[in-house]
């Protein structure tokens, strides 16, 4: 078989040829087995195309489906995320102290001014004077001692800076 017969197989079973072309083709196919088979042999193979073509549509279509059930899964969690961070903003602002109101503004505290070229040495308090001191009140019930044990522990948990530690 020629690639032109090949040409006039396909060019027949699409309905392409004209009337005078066609009368032509079938007085061939019936007249030549060969013919017949390998027109038979191109329906089959076309059917065989045509159904894998449709198989991969639905796979296609199967692929699509899945892909959209994940992002409409997604979507929803990502709503519910979204739902729980806009309650949890709600109601720390509401959770949070009004600011002062702005009709009091605070006094500030003057510095003092001290001139440029002047240093100024830091100030340091004054000892308190023994006569103002107020007196420690005394108690009247004393301070239980310590069981051992208790004292035990605050040892095993505690231990002094090393600068303390010859200190008793």
């Amino acid at each position: 078989m020629n690639s032109s017969e090949n040409f006039n197989i396909e060019a027949w079973l699409d309905g392409e040829l004209d009337a005078p072309q066609r009368q032509a083709f079938e007085q061939e196919l019936a007249r030549n087995a060969a013919l017949r088979a390998e027109v038979e042999a191109m329906r089959g193979l076309r059917t065989r195309l045509a159904d894998a073509a449709i198989s991969q549509k639905i796979a296609q279509a199967s692929a699509q489906r899945e892909r959209a059930k994940i992002l409409k899964k997604w979507f929803w969690i990502g709503v519910a995320v979204l739902a729980v961070l806009a309650a949890g903003v709600f109601f720390w602002e509401k959770k949070r102290p009004e600011p002062p109101s702005k009709e009091q503004p605070e006094q500030a505290v003057p510095l003092p001014q001290v001139p440029e070229n002047q240093a100024v040495e830091p100030q340091t308090p004054a000892p308190p004077d023994e006569k103002n001191v107020p007196p420690i009140a005394e108690k009247n019930t004393p301070e239980p001692a310590l069981e051992p044990k208790r004292l035990a522990l605050v040892r095993q948990f505690y231990s002094p800076p090393a600068a303390f530690a010859n200190v008793r």
